[in-house]
């Protein structure tokens, strides 16, 4: 039987690993509102880890990286740990009692720092103890049936974290395109700058390239159809991954900020650009 710690202390592989959490957790509604309902108005909104209390006693959280949790649909949350993305199924009564699909938890397996691993192993162990959740405002607040140990999530401010990223060099950390996931060259980078004037520039794998963008309603964003590049030449290899980047940025149609980054993509989800203030 594997569980979330052993998993988490595997070998650090790209590879998705089941936590098994299985255990059945009830939810505490707050308001004449069942929690069910409650948390249907509330899927695709974003929060953030913005207290973690486990055991009576305060864990302190880093700037950066940010922890977050998303209501995917009725029966899926995910979300971002200190240094892996994590899922879970589940199902929710209108009495607010969740019950965790089985295997439970889902988590890929990157390896990060040694104090950023243990943030996370003590992310998932408290998220594993809660047995309660309820909404307050603009909070979601999962607690265990002592209340000596919660976490307290804040919805993400979309327009306020976006205008934090602004003038910021972000790094492509993953690339799909065209449905596959395209894996950079050795020794590739790729950057992106985003101004609050509507102007888009960065570093491709060979030359510097600039453009403008145009902000829609609703998280859409409409690239300038042909961006302009230094004319470098460069190894077939990295000529190529440039070509696939920028005709991939030119197809994007939405943007997700983070506050750790900037998820661009089209509607079919066949491109996605996921950028990061580190690589």
């Amino acid at each position: 039987m594997i569980n979330f710690v052993s998993c988490l202390s595997s070998q650090r592989t790209a590879l998705a690993c089941l936590l098994l959490i299985g255990s059945a957790v009830a939810v505490r509604p707050v308001s004449a509102q069942s929690t069910a309902e409650e948390t249907r108005q509330r899927l695709g909104e974003e929060y953030r880890l913005v207290q973690m209390v486990v055991g009576g006693d305060e864990v302190p959280l880093p700037e950066q990286p940010t922890i977050t949790l998303k209501l995917v649909t009725e029966t899926v949350l995910a979300g971002k740990a200190s240094v892996n993305l994590y899922f879970a199924g589940f199902d929710l009564d209108d009495q607010g009692h969740i019950f965790w699909q089985k295997p439970g938890f889902a988590s890929t397996l990157m390896a990060g720092p040694p104090e950023l691993m243990q943030l996370e192993q003590t992310f998932f162990a408290a998220m594993a103890s809660t047995k309660t959740v309820s909404f307050a405002g603009a909070d979601l607040v999962l607690e265990n049936v002592e209340s000596v140990t919660r976490l307290t999530f804040r919805k993400t401010d979309f327009e306020a974290v976006l205008q934090a990223l602004y003038g910021k060099m972000l790094f492509l950390r993953r690339m799909i395109a065209g449905g596959a996931e395209v894996a950079l060259p050795p020794g590739a980078t790729i950057t992106l700058t985003l101004a609050g004037d509507g102007r888009v520039s960065g570093r491709a794998p060979v030359n510097s390239y600039f453009g403008a963008f145009k902000r829609l309603a609703n998280g859409g964003i409409e690239m300038s159809g042909a961006f302009g590049t230094t004319k470098m030449a460069g190894p077939p290899e990295l000529m190529q991954a440039e070509d696939t980047f920028l005709r991939a940025l030119a197809g994007v149609e939405r943007i997700r900020p983070s506050a750790d980054g900037v998820t661009l993509e089209n509607a079919a989800k066949n491109i996605v650009l996921d950028f990061g203030l580190s690589q």
